[in-house]
């Protein structure tokens, strides 16, 4: 996969940021503690922001999972990440109950700050299930790709899944089959088929992973252990879909180091382009789709290759927008037959909407939503090929799939088709593939192809020569100005520069200028592009009144453009729209403007906006609360979606809800005969609800049941018979008995036939004819009669009703204590304080089984009456308090809520909580700039978030000319001195106006000075006569000392190829991989905010100075020169004797030397590129740095330059690696 050569490369994942979604990551592991963002890391299961697993032996698979991305390097603990600078974070939210709440939780963590989530789950892998993310999740997917990383969207890396022993397919699994997800396959060692590979149509690349056992190596990395015992803290058997996908989300953390700026469609199509069909090419199965690229169902377009991926990232430019274009929906229902090998093919021709907003040319992912009956569904197998001839099966079969008949509108998806063009004839196939006939037809509903892809041609993107950005280039920023008339323009700051002064104008500065031109500042020429600085605004380095349509102000009061999807934004972003472009539509919770509704969403075409399907819709239809499509667990009936069926209806394998027969008031199929209970005034009589009990029965009004009268009696109560049978005659207490039994002793009865006393059965005392079941009384040894038999105890769906007596439990029972307390329910039914009630709205366990609703409307309202309960293994339980009715017992598995209360994220809420706001469907969110709000978009805010200010109903930044002040919470103006700054006063800024120029060591404005010696520095600036640049270059005669001691000491320290070959050496003699080329590091860590001197990729550095000619400087320089020398001399010795860092800390400066073999700076390695890359825990994204700054200061008072020197030479010391580390980074992977 080529690490090592991305690693040569300079990039090792140094500001990325990556979680981990699984069961919680080890943050204190000695391996991962130095990467490990606590920023980048929750706890879903126990709401608090601590991911360490239990340590109960299983909870390891997230930590494995962190170890393949970010294990550090330079240490003797298990191996090296692929991204081993990179940040590592994890998300504890599968050791406890997943519901669609817990993944968007999950899916949502801080997605301003994680880059890359990577999850290795999903649904069952057994090869029957078919099952993907809820309503919520999927609009956290969404939501993440349009407004995660800052408007570039949220990098979602998948495993494709563990399923081949059971014949599985990846593309019934709805988090690989998304198409905001990289799906990642797994090969062995030797490039073969895992056994447990799934293929699918969906995968769209693969990275190693285990393979046989025995025969197969699997993946080296960190392992979980709370003792931190060292023989327990790593491990080398790291398996499956689940240890690939990690590897290939570090991959993309390389990537993204190279250019930061990739959205999340450019890394699918860097992935696509850099992955390597030859390395796998000894498995069958390759295919050359339209475009010649070559793909495969089992891995792909091939094996990632991180040093492809980080080179073409370097030149790599956003891809043209995406555009999603639908066909026809097909909607006539075609039989499928059930005959074994029946093959039933349908076609529809697309234009890729040719001439209309959503144009494609060049496909990506392509979508076929297909609603179908057929039983076994497992026997089917479904292609899709397209009009360039490039077949994917979207189905395969799955012999263990028997028991499920439906797909409802499932979106297969293929990346098969990547490049390709749209236009013309699609195939769609379906076909029996089982080993025999189905039991009957089945029946294709509807289908319809969803295709996304782009109108211009991406693959110049690569060059550098395509324009545009996807669904989310640039990053969002609210400001506080916006468009008003279709541009945008507002207050002027103090000070705008223009285009940057051209070296050559620079000294003609006219005062005759633009009237854009800030008179102030002057200009260099005729026109508003020679201002030095604007008036109003800066509109392409010219000075303008007012912005233009479709652009909006940023802070430093430039006009920027929207982007493409709005007509009038707030900032870059999609998500900053305040109305969208043509042919958009808005998304009212998301703030972003899309040519179709997504999943989801309710399309409102006459306001042109998408809406959110109400609670528990996956989609909905004709208005948001008409659902169309459940989410899991839930069940339809109408267009609503319940817990359970509601009265009157019953399921059996289906998600829907069907009709019982008229007279049942619940049931087990549809025939009268399959009643379970009976509505008022019908009592239940072997499975039918009877008006009126026969004869031989009496009404029990209390378990509304026909109740058996007692042997002999025709006609009966509660309290005993009223006419017997003809033979039988009627006792004084109500019990009938033969004719003549009262000649016959005990243990015998009168025959019939013979009219003689015959004995009874063995069992009985007493009986009324032969046989063990016409017993009337018993004997002491089978005491309890039941039946006309007896037993020594009353048997199963009995109960002892008199001292030797039992009685029939109700027939809603299965066993019981009484008439009144079940012990165990019928099928169907479910316990709650003794009594069976109905399983329906998860209100089963408190409604009275006689309760009839007249409407649906009454059905509601009794719905959200009171607290429910939910069915846990049969038995009732009482659902969180705010539920009314609910799944199970967390706050967050709420079906409905009481009346008035708020549905949302799965929890009821008394109001809509912070962050969203009131609709007539439910809950909604704020803009993300609002912390609350009464509206949707940006400018519908209540209140905001740290740092910003609420105006006129928008969150904005503070503009170029003020700062924040965060007790009175607004924006204050900055001291007139400064341009820009930080805080109150004259020694906050950050720039200033023309002519001043920046103190950058007392963030102070001043002047350049007078060019007389008698000029006094610590008032002005020396400036140079090219440095019309706003900073100060100097300010003081020992700063230039100090510039020429660097300017002789860089090319001594690293002279060509020496620090590069030091370094490799140290890598070959401690067993790991050769560090790309580095030369020596030099340090100004006097400097008190760190600096480094900038490094061309070369590793040489040629520092910008200024020199006076005057005797005296060239006096004191030649002076400085000498002491120098003895300086360097002293220190080679010192070197070669400890190898230890020199230092030099003459004249209040201390800068420092890397040794070129060993231990380096704390930093890390450095690349050729000659970055510096932090590990330091709490900082993960790295040390801000100034390179020019470095170059051009170490310019401090001596005192001050001693006191930074000591801090950072302390810093430095403490952060110096052992002697024990292993030096140098081995790949993850053992080959």
């Amino acid at each position: 996969m080529h690490i090592q050569e991305a690693w040569q490369r300079g990039y090792t994942g140094k500001g990325v940021v990556v979680s981990i979604l699984d069961d919680g990551i080890q943050g204190n592991h000695p391996d991962l503690s130095q990467n490990f963002d606590p920023m980048a890391s929750a706890d879903i299961n126990d709401g608090d922001p601590d991911p360490t697993p239990r340590d109960n032996g299983d909870n390891k698979h997230g930590t494995r999972c962190a170890g393949e991305v970010a294990a550090q390097a330079f240490n003797t603990f298990c191996g090296v990440g692929v991204a081993y600078h990179a940040s590592i974070g994890g998300v504890r939210m599968l050791d406890g109950t997943v519901n669609d709440a817990v993944e968007a939780a999950a899916l949502s963590v801080n997605p301003s700050h994680i880059d890359i989530y990577s999850a290795s789950w999903g649904p069952e892998d057994d090869g029957k299930t078919v099952d993907g993310p809820g309503p919520l999740a999927k609009r956290a997917f969404l939501q993440g790709v349009s407004t995660g990383r800052k408007g570039k969207g949220s990098i979602f890396v998948w495993a494709s899944g563990n399923g081949g022993r059971h014949t599985d397919s990846c593309n019934c699994d709805g988090y690989t089959n998304s198409i905001f997800t990289l799906s990642i396959s797994s090969a062995t060692q030797g490039g073969l088929k895992p056994w447990y590979l799934e293929e699918c149509s969906s995968t769209l690349a693969t990275t190693y992973s285990s393979g046989t056992p025995g025969r197969d190596r699997s993946v080296a990395t960190v392992d979980m252990d709370g003792q931190l015992r060292p023989d327990h803290l790593c491990t080398n058997e790291h398996t499956g879909t689940s240890a690939s996908a990690p590897l290939a989300a570090g991959i993309c953390a390389l990537a993204l180091e190279a250019n930061p700026s990739l959205t999340w469609r450019d890394m699918q199509h860097l992935v696509v382009r850099a992955s390597r069909p030859a390395p796998l090419e000894r498995e069958d199965g390759w295919v050359l789709n339209g475009a010649k690229r070559k793909v495969s169902h089992k891995f792909g377009y091939g094996l990632m290759d991180a040093a492809a991926m980080v080179a073409m990232a370097e030149a790599w430019t956003p891809i043209p927008p995406q555009h999603i274009c639908k066909s026809q929906e097909m909607t006539e229902e075609r039989p499928i037959d059930a005959a074994k090998g029946a093959l039933l093919e349908m076609q529809v021709d697309v234009n890729g909407c040719r001439g209309t907003a959503n144009e494609i040319r060049f496909l990506e992912h392509v979508q076929a939503r297909v609603t179908l009956r057929y039983s076994p569904r497992g026997a089917l197998r479904v292609t899709l090929t397209s009009p360039m001839g490039t077949t994917s099966v979207l189905l395969s079969e799955r012999p263990l799939d028997t028991e499920s008949s439906n797909l409802d509108d499932w979106a297969f998806l293929s990346v098969h088709y990547w490049g390709e063009r749209p236009d013309g004839r699609w195939t769609l196939r379906v076909s029996n593939q089982g080993k025999e006939a189905a039991k009957q037809n089945g029946v294709v509903k509807k289908w319809q192809l969803v295709l996304y892809g782009t109108a211009a041609d991406p693959l110049p993107s690569a060059n550098g020569t395509a324009a545009g950005g996807g669904l989310g280039p640039g990053a969002p920023s609210l400001v506080e100005l916006v468009p008003l008339g279709g541009g945008a323009q507002g207050p002027s700051p103090e000070y705008h520069p223009a285009a940057p002064l051209p070296a050559s104008m620079r000294p003609l500065i006219l005062h005759d200028c633009d009237h854009e031109c800030l008179e102030a500042a002057g200009c260099y020429g005729k026109g508003p592009t020679a201002c030095l600085a604007c008036k109003h605004y800066k509109l392409d380095n010219a000075c303008v009144s007012r912005c233009p349509p479709r652009s909006y102000l940023s802070k430093d009061a430039s006009c920027l453009p929207c982007h493409e999807s709005c007509e009038t934004c707030a900032g870059p972003g999609p998500d900053s729209c305040l109305s969208c472009a043509p042919a958009h539509l808005r998304v009212t919770d998301l703030a972003v403007c899309l040519q179709q509704c997504p999943d989801g969403y309710f399309e409102d075409s006459e306001k042109g906006v998408c809406i959110p399907c109400a609670a528990n819709c996956v989609s909905c239809s004709d208005q948001p609360d008409r659902c169309t499509v459940c989410a899991p667990r839930l069940l339809m009936h109408g267009s609503k979606c319940y817990a359970a069926c509601p009265p009157g209806t019953f399921n059996i394998t289906s998600d829907k809800c069907q009709e019982c027969h008229s007279s049942c008031d619940t049931c087990s199929g549809p025939d009268e005969t399959q009643c379970i209970s009976c509505p008022a005034g019908r009592y239940f009589l072997s499975g039918t609800c009877l008006r009126g009990c026969p004869e031989g029965w009496h009404p029990d009004k209390h378990a509304q049941e026909c109740a058996a009268c007692a042997l002999g009696c025709t006609l009966c109560t509660n309290s005993g018979c009223l006419v017997c049978a003809q033979g039988w005659v009627l006792g004084p207490e109500g019990r009938c008995s033969r004719e003549g039994s009262g000649r016959c002793k005990d243990g015998e009865h009168m025959d019939q036939q013979t009219g003689h006393c015959a004995p009874c059965d063995a069992g009985c005392l007493t009986c009324h004819g032969t046989g063990a079941d016409a017993c009337l009384t018993c004997a002491a040894t089978t005491p309890m009669l039941y039946a006309g038999r007896c037993y020594p105890l009353c048997p199963d769906g009995s109960y002892q009703h008199l001292a030797s007596t039992c009685q029939r439990c109700p027939h809603t029972c299965r066993t019981c204590v009484s008439r009144q307390n079940c012990t165990a329910c019928a099928p169907g039914l479910e316990l709650q304080s003794g009594q069976c009630r109905v399983a329906f709205l998860s209100l089963n366990c408190h409604v009275p089984a006689q309760l009839d609703f007249e409407s649906v409307t009454e059905l509601h309202q009794f719905a959200e009456s009171g607290r429910g309960y939910y069915s846990d293994g049969g038995v009732c339980s009482a659902c969180y308090l705010s539920c009314a009715t609910c799944v199970g017992p967390r706050k967050d598995e709420c079906v409905s809520c009481p009346r008035g209360w708020q549905l949302l994220g799965g929890a009821c809420h008394p109001d809509c909580p912070q962050g969203h706001f009131q609709t007539q469907y439910g809950c909604t969110r704020c803009h993300h700039s609002c912390r609350s709000c009464d509206g949707e978009g940006p400018a519908r805010c209540t209140s905001c978030g740290s740092r910003r200010v609420l105006q006129d109903g928008r969150c904005a930044e503070c503009v170029r000319g003020q700062y924040y002040d965060a007790t009175l919470r607004r924006c204050a103006a900055c001291d007139a001195s400064c341009a820009a700054c930080s805080g109150p006063g004259p020694y906050s800024c950050s720039a200033c106006a023309a002519p001043l120029q920046l103190h950058k060591r007392h963030h102070q404005c001043v002047p350049c000075c007078d060019p007389q010696p008698a000029a006094q520095p610590t008032t002005c600036c020396r400036c140079r006569t090219d440095a019309l640049q706003g900073v100060c270059p100097d300010v003081s005669s020992a700063g230039k000392r100090r510039i020429a001691e660097a300017a002789v000491a860089v090319p001594w320290a690293a002279p060509s190829g020496r620090g590069a070959g030091a370094v490799g050496s140290a890598g070959s003699l401690l067993g790991g991989p050769q560090l790309p080329a580095a030369s020596a590091d030099w340090r100004l860590t006097g400097v008190q905010d760190g600096d480094t001197l900038a490094r061309s990729r070369s590793g040489t550095h040629q520092p910008n100075i200024s020199l006076t000619t005057t005797t005296a400087t060239l006096a004191v320089a030649v002076a400085a020169l000498l002491v120098l020398i003895v300086g360097i001399l002293v220190t080679m010795l010192q070197s070669r004797s400890a190898r230890s860092p020199a230092s030099d800390t003459r004249g209040g400066l201390h800068c420092r030397l890397n040794s070129p073999r060993g231990s380096a700076d704390h930093s890390g390695p450095r690349g050729s590129r000659g970055r510096p890359r932090s590990r330091s825990r709490g900082r993960p994204r790295g040390r801000s740095r100034d390179t020019e700054a470095a170059e051009e200061e170490c310019l401090l008072e001596n005192s001050e330059d001693n006191q930074d020197a000591s801090e950072d030479h302390h810093l430095q010391d403490s952060a110096l690696p052992s002697n024990r580390e292993k030096g140098l980074p081995q790949h993850v992977i053992r080959t």
